[in-house]
């Protein structure tokens, strides 16, 4: 590795933070970030982010975002792939239209498997509702944007999938949590087991708990350091009631068996588990980030890897307005977690980098707030988030223009942060050709 300032960040930390306080008064634009599609106008809700190899033999891991596109022409579950680390140019592509349903891309989950191939799993809804898993090539999703190799619906069960996440199972197959219903009847949280790369063979559908039917409404999966599927989800009793915090911890990849565990975690009631995101941290033990009471910013790191007992207590992290809308979490080296938080009460994303494991002292630090002037611009309602390897945040939200009378304009843009800020600008800083 080449030596120096600009190669070596951390070794000149603070000559770089105040050129970098003197550089964000002067780049007020770069906070923007960069767009992904120029040419669609309606894009954006949710967006799902990994980082892949460059095509071009790059070392430094490129954004691959999948996303619903409303364009006109373009309607149905879409790629962007960066060419670069900070996405100043990009290549999209609709991979599967939304054709007669009313929508497509809903809830997509993009993951790359064990064989470097991208899998894709979101639904189409409304007419011709389905479950649908997308495959492609590395070859064709990173490097020629090619035709996918697999557009595949998985035949459910009961009922249809109202919300979903996805993993890669430790066997290298998926694994689908959903929420189902019927009609209007809810039948609750579901773990739908792959028996093949792309979900074509007869799957093992298992319904959670049946006494349980408003379970799973809002839902976040990973695999566990066990090797099995781990998730957290929003539980109620029954409708009208408090939501509930619980983690779900399989002992099987199908979680079979009616014999998982199950431990609820934040029973306050209020908004609890409107929106939640799990990961591992380093020691293998789950942290879960969510909007909590009060619309209230909350973060649970387990001290242990199925969260047993009651000393697992949330911890509140001051924002600067309620969180009611979206919040997307990850996990850096040292185990410090660094979220991106949505409110709707002012239309702003803000992220925050802890300076420990649970995000614990109320003395986290807000690296940016994303808000425009322009009070018809919600900023960030669906975001996700990355660190890549040397711990810098790559981020991916999407900004919402009401323009009135049914003209709506939504776009996805990329930046990069660090605990002192965001921008194209600061990330610029880590090296001499990004």
């Amino acid at each position: 590795m080449r030596q120096g300032c600009i190669e070596e960040y951390r070794a000149c930390r603070t000559i770089w933070l105040t050129l970098l306080l003197v550089l964000a008064a002067t780049t007020a634009q770069a906070q923007e970030g960069s767009e992904l599609d120029t040419v669609s106008t309606n894009y954006g809700p949710y967006v799902s982010m990994i980082l892949v190899d460059s095509f071009q033999g790059s070392t430094t891991d490129l954004p691959l975002v999948a996303y619903e596109n409303l364009s006109l022409g373009r309607q149905g579950l879409a790629v962007s792939r960066c060419l670069d680390p900070l996405c100043r140019e990009a290549l999209s592509q609709t991979l599967d239209n939304r054709g007669s349903s009313n929508a497509a891309g809903v809830y997509s989950r993009i993951l790359q498997d064990q064989a470097g191939d991208i899998l894709i799993v979101h639904l189409k809804i409304g007419v011709g509702a389905a479950l649908r898993v997308v495959r492609c090539g590395f070859a064709a999703c990173v490097g020629g944007m090619g035709s996918p190799t697999t557009l595949n619906s998985i035949a459910l069960d009961q009922g249809q999938a109202v919300n979903i996440d996805a993993a890669i199972g430790s066997d290298g197959l998926p694994v689908i949590a959903a929420s189902l219903r019927d009609g209007i009847t809810d039948l609750g949280l579901w773990v739908i087991k792959c028996s093949d790369a792309v979900c074509e063979q007869p799957t093992t559908q298992t319904r959670i708990d049946p006494s349980r039917p408003l379970s799973g409404r809002v839902i976040d999966m990973i695999i566990g350091d066990s090797g099995f599927p781990q998730i957290a989800f929003q539980d109620k009793e029954s409708a009208g009631s408090n939501g509930e915090v619980a983690l779900l911890s399989c002992n099987d990849l199908a979680c079979t068996g009616k014999n998982e565990t199950l431990h609820v975690l934040d029973d306050l009631g209020g908004s609890n588990g409107r929106i939640i995101d799990l990961k591992l941290s380093p020691n293998g033990n789950p942290v879960i980030a969510y909007a909590g009471l009060s619309s209230t910013l909350r973060v649970i790191a387990c001290n242990d890897p199925v969260c047993a007992g009651d000393d697992d207590a949330p911890n509140i992290i001051p924002t600067s307005s309620p969180i009611n809308q979206a919040v997307a979490m990850d996990i850096d080296g040292q185990g410090h977690p660094a979220i991106a938080a949505h409110s709707q009460a002012t239309d702003s994303l803000e992220i925050i980098f802890c300076n420990d494991a649970a995000c614990a002292g109320q003395d986290e630090r807000t690296a940016d707030l994303f808000q425009s002037e322009n009070e018809d611009i919600d900023t960030g309602a669906w975001v996700d988030v990355v660190f890549d390897e040397v711990d810098r945040l790559q981020v991916v939200y999407q900004t919402y223009e009401r323009a009135g009378a049914g003209q709506n304009f939504r776009s996805v843009y990329s930046i990069r942060c660090v605990a002192e800020g965001c921008s194209l600008v600061f990330s610029d800083r880590f090296q001499a050709m990004p």
